[in-house]
């Protein structure tokens, strides 16, 4: 199907949302890593690094250019001021860097202060201007936001009890992927494959379980890292969930085939009774001794394995790209230890 008339102004604010939560949890005094460099060599500063291999530090900044750009390019920047919120962001995230290379705490705590403040007011504005503007584009922020905030907005030592927002389970506990859910089934159409909405949340029910439990969450750190850039990829940037999938790696996975054959048991049964059914009532015709009763019954149970396979084929191969998919683009924690 063709792709809706607003779709780039929609994958844009999809685009913003992540960026949002990104440029907030890169400020962030107490915040997670993010992606510093992988490759672990001397760089003077005049070398051209590749995106993965930009520094903590210029990994900042760069999110801070897009989200200007994002602000601008979908009309919520203006605050009636003379610098437009996202402008004001990156002066005050400046303003807060410096403060921490000269490793003043104080000025530290009140400058992050200051920028958290400001991007919450920002953030409303966002949702306020995009809900008047378009629906799927407020969706649109709302599905970044919430797909990038498990790890931007993570705080891991919170506990469970009581519930805090930051927390694992308020960030992929039942509410918040239920959400995320709804959304993805609202902005399917606008995503490059009709299995990218459905992999999506998929994975993220998987992560719901890790959220769950406390052995599992004690290592996740990094796949976390991993599995928010890889829904920022299907969900933002349109890449195709397919191009996960590794050669032959249909053919190998048979334990979703396995799960999918015991799912659709009873129409795989009536299948092949129809089948069976088909091939007998042409031998007896064939032969003509085939009763009319017998034929009548043989005739029945042919049309029921015919239509149940032409009903179920489509259904099963969407289930079971689905399920690869999911598996394909999920990034689980190993498992920790048991508690003694």
């Amino acid at each position: 199907m063709p792709a809706p008339e607003d779709a780039a102004a929609v994958l844009a604010a999809v685009r913003l949302g992540w960026c949002m939560a990104e440029v907030r949890g890169r400020n962030r005094p107490d915040g997670p890593p993010g992606s510093a460099a992988k490759v672990a060599y001397f760089r003077n500063s005049h070398e051209l690094p590749l995106q993965f291999e930009r520094t903590p530090a210029e990994s900042r900044i760069a999110a801070q250019a897009v989200l200007i750009a994002l602000a601008g390019k979908l009309r919520v920047e203006s605050n009636g001021q003379l610098l437009g919120y996202s402008q004001e962001v990156n002066s005050r995230a400046r303003d807060l860097a410096e403060a921490r290379n000269h490793a003043d705490q104080q000025a530290v705590a009140e400058r992050w202060n200051s920028l958290a403040d400001l991007i919450y007011d920002f953030d409303a504005y966002i949702q306020d201007t995009l809900s008047v503007q378009s629906d799927m584009q407020a969706g649109g922020y709302q599905l970044g936001r919430a797909l990038a905030e498990p790890y931007w907005a993570l705080y891991p030592e919170l506990p469970d009890n009581p519930p805090q927002w930051g927390s694992w389970l308020s960030l992929l506990g039942p509410e918040r992927c239920d959400e995320i859910e709804s959304l993805l089934g609202r902005l399917s159409a606008y995503m490059p494959s009709p299995y990218t909405a459905r992999a999506i949340a998929g994975s993220v029910r998987m992560w719901q379980q890790v959220a769950a439990s406390h052995d599992l969450r004690v290592n996740a750190g990094a796949k976390l890292y991993e599995q928010v850039c890889i829904w920022h990829e299907l969900a933002a940037l349109g890449r195709d969930p397919d191009t996960y999938i590794r050669a032959y790696q249909r053919l190998r996975n048979s334990r979703i085939l396995n799960q999918a054959i015991r799912f659709f048991w009873g129409q795989i049964v009536l299948i092949a009774i129809g089948v069976a059914s088909l091939v007998a009532l042409v031998v007896l015709l064939g032969s003509g001794s085939g009763t009319a009763v017998v034929n009548t019954i043989l005739s029945i149970l042919a049309a029921a394995g015919v239509s149940t396979a032409g009903l179920s084929a489509g259904r099963f191969r969407r289930d079971l790209n689905t399920d690869l998919l999911t598996a394909a683009i999920t990034k689980l924690p190993p498992q920790s230890p048991a508690r003694p």
